[in-house]
């Protein structure tokens, strides 16, 4: 067989690994069926102060071995979301960034604000980001910050699913580990009720 040959097949050989690298085989939860993902957009009811800023859905369910596991709700457009919450919410995003040199809130520093603001601030507000008078922003922002983190959770899982998928239906591997996803899911989705000890 000549050298080129050799090489060609040891690439594809590779391709599912490198292709795949985040796909566990083995696990607790496991299927050998694909998963279906369902566009759903369907509302919740969440606090009025995320409601207020855009609508927070359930944007899709997974069909895993025939049963239904919405994603974690998140907001409809996270980008409208964050606009609102900067006009809301300016004074003591002024006093963050201000604190600790920040650029303004925007979809790729979001962690950044979320660090700081959960290790600062673990009980009372201290004064140097307002104390008592924007405490109840505190509360806001950090809310949303959590709604960021959700979507980020489903973005992870969505990108899993894909990729799990891609290797059931190529019949290149029997089954996939689901364990990988449950820690993003809702702890009252079947999946991780199943996964949950009895």
């Amino acid at each position: 067989m000549k050298k080129t040959q050799k090489l060609l097949i040891a690439v594809v050989a590779l391709v599912p690994v490198v292709c795949f690298p985040v796909v566990s085989l083995q696990g607790k939860i496991t299927t050998s069926e694909p998963i279906e993902v369902l566009s759903v957009n369907l509302k919740t009811s969440v606090s009025s102060n995320m409601q207020n800023l855009n609508p927070v859905v359930v944007k899709n369910v997974l069909v895993i071995n025939g049963k239904k596991n919405p994603l974690v709700c998140t907001f409809q457009d996270e980008e409208k979301a964050m606009q609102s919450l900067k006009k809301r919410d300016a004074e003591f995003l002024k006093l963050m960034k201000k604190k600790w040199s920040l650029d303004d809130l925007n979809a790729t520093n979001w962690k950044i604000y979320k660090q700081h603001l959960v290790q600062y601030t673990m009980g009372k507000l201290p004064d140097d980001l307002g104390g008592d008078k924007y405490e109840g922003q505190r509360q806001e922002v950090e809310e949303f910050l959590e709604f960021c983190e959700c979507e980020e959770g489903n973005q992870e899982t969505l990108k899993y699913i894909n990729s799990a998928n891609h290797l059931l239906k190529a019949k290149l591997v029997q089954r996939v580990s689901l364990d990988p996803i449950i820690g993003n899911l809702p702890f009252d989705d079947p999946l991780v009720q199943e996964a949950s000890p009895s």
